[in-house]
This record gives C-alpha cells, sequence and structure tokens, in this order.
C-alpha cells in the first residue's frame, strides 16, 4: 500500500487533473465534429458503391485531416502539460535554493508534446479507423442504400470497436423485445433508444480518451520540470528519486501493483522503472499511477 504522503500526492494530482479534464474534454469532442465532417453523404456514398473500404478510409482519414482535426487537443495536451510542470515545481523545497520557472522553450518540451500527441491519435485513430472500417463493411454486405450510409457511418464516431458490437447488438434487441403490454417497438422508438444508448457509450469513450490525454500530458509535465531543475543545478541528479505510486484499491491493473512489483519501486529519477516505463502509464493506456519525486537528503 502506498505511504499517507504517497496517497496525499496521488489525490492532489487527481484533483488537479480532474479540474484540466473539462477543457480536454471540448477538445476531443471538437475533434469528434470535425471528423464527422469529413465523412459527408457524398463521400460515404461513393464508398458504398465503389466497395473499395480501406482505400477510401485512407482518404478520408488521412494523417493531415486527423492532424488538423487535433489541433484544439495539442493546445489542451501544452496546457496541460505546462500545469503538471507548474505543479512539480512548486514542490521543489525553498532549501533547495532559487525556484526554477518553466521553460516553455526548450527542445525537450516540443519532443515530450510530439509524444503525447503520437500515443493519443495513434490509439484513437486505430479505433475509428476499425469502427468505419466495420461498418462500411456491414452496410455494403446489407445492401444498405448508398444516400442513407453517411449518417450510419457518421454515428460510429467515438465508439470503440467494441461499444459499437454494443450499439448494433442493442438495436437488434429492443426491435425483437416486446414492450409490457406485447406490443412491439416502433421503428423510430428503437432508433431513439439506440441514439440514447450510442450517445452514452460515446460519453464514456470520451472520458477515458480525456483523462488519459490529461493524466498522461500531466505527469509528464511534472518529468519534465525535474529534468529541469536538475539541469539548472538547482537539485543533484543524485538527490532525486522517484517512487510509483498506485491508489491501492481494486482498480489497479496486476501488473501495476504492488503484488506485481511496480506499486512502491523507486528508482533514481532518470532511470526507467523494471517495466521499462519513465513515467508510469507510458506504455499503457489509462492508467491513473503516478511518480512521487523525493529528495534523498529530506527523507
Amino acid at each position: 500500500m502506498p505511504t499517507k504522503r504517497e496517497t496525499e500526492f496521488w489525490m492532489q494530482v487527481t484533483r488537479r487533473t480532474h479540474q484540466l479534464q473539462p477543457d480536454m474534454n471540448r477538445a476531443v469532442l471538437a475533434m469528434l465534429r470535425d471528423i464527422r465532417a469529413y465523412l459527408t453523404d457524398d463521400a460515404v456514398a461513393e464508398v458504398v458503391r465503389s466497395g473499395s473500404v480501406d482505400e477510401t478510409i485512407n482518404t478520408l482519414l488521412s494523417d493531415a485531416r486527423l492532424t488538423a482535426a487535433g489541433n484544439r487537443v495539442r493546445l489542451a495536451l501544452l496546457t496541460t502539460l505546462l500545469s503538471g510542470g507548474t505543479f512539480a515545481l512548486d514542490r521543489v523545497p525553498r532549501s533547495a535554493g532559487r525556484r526554477p520557472t518553466f521553460n516553455v522553450l526548450g527542445p525537450q518540451l516540443v519532443e515530450t508534446l510530439r509524444t503525447l500527441d503520437q500515443k493519443m491519435m495513434a490509439v484513437f485513430r486505430s479505433e475509428l479507423v476499425a469502427v468505419i472500417r466495420n461498418e462500411l463493411t456491414a452496410i455494403i454486405q446489407a445492401g444498405v442504400p448508398a444516400r442513407t450510409a453517411g449518417t450510419r457511418v457518421r454515428a460510429t464516431v467515438g465508439l470503440t470497436p467494441r461499444q459499437a458490437q454494443e450499439v448494433a447488438q442493442f438495436r437488434v434487441t429492443r426491435a425483437a423485445t416486446p414492450m409490457t403490454r406485447g406490443a412491439m417497438l416502433s421503428e423510430t422508438q428503437v432508433e431513439r433508444m439506440t441514439q440514447a444508448y450510442r450517445d452514452r457509450r460515446i460519453a464514456i469513450n470520451t472520458d477515458v480518451i480525456t483523462r488519459t490525454a490529461t493524466s498522461d500530458a500531466f505527469k509528464a509535465g511534472q518529468f519534465l520540470a525535474m529534468t529541469q531543475v536538475v539541469a539548472a543545478g538547482i537539485l543533484l541528479s543524485g538527490s532525486l528519486v522517484k517512487t510509483w505510486v498506485n491508489m491501492g484499491d481494486g482498480r489497479v491493473r496486476d501488473e501495476h501493483s504492488n503484488r506485481g512489483g511496480m506499486g512502491g519501486q523507486t528508482v533514481p529519477w532518470n532511470n526507467r522503472y523494471s517495466n521499462g516505463d519513465m513515467i508510469p502509464g507510458e506504455s499503457t493506456w489509462n492508467c491513473r499511477c503516478v511518480s512521487y519525486y523525493s529528495i534523498l537528503s529530506s527523507l
């Protein structure tokens, strides 16, 4: 289990990232709207008529288009990264000397931001391509009129492949299940209920994306701040260590738990943990663990 000090630190980080999440959420929702705008009725209809699903997906969801759609997300990542850096610098004890300011012009910041963006967009693009490919394939196989395909495809944006399957199953179940008095739901009723269910699934996935992106950027800002503190000579590299802190609850994945060997693991601040991560969650998605930085002389 984490110590009291580590738990308090984890809670401070969590509170701060929760405060930052609304801005990230708005940025992610804006990205989803922009992507839906690319999937026009005419563009989707052309895919259905031609049957060239993969080729058209690469055009509709090209790297250039996704990059443009994600501009607001990158700005939110930068804001969160800077907030994480400031948070870390505020915790540097006064006895360590002068307090540094966060260097927003350093090349490490640009590279860190690029890494965060690439991680998020890789996961998002993978999900997006998979659900759209599956939906287009189903539309073509079912012989759905090309003119109505665009609405169905746009509705999948923001879902994971598994969620898309759940939505499809929900529609089938509702259409086949009689109401209390034995009457069947109308097509309009089924679609309205399915839309509400789909919206809830999208909101859940958006929350996961938002929470992960915010947490990753905040933790990256903390590490970058420690890098700058050491580079400025305010702290000696050999005096700084970091400890992997998990929440110690039932939601901690096994490999990040104390039993799995990660929780409580302490290494020099610029060394990787035993699982290869420099920052908790670097190689995974939706990780709540954090690094607790300590000065050896103050322990």
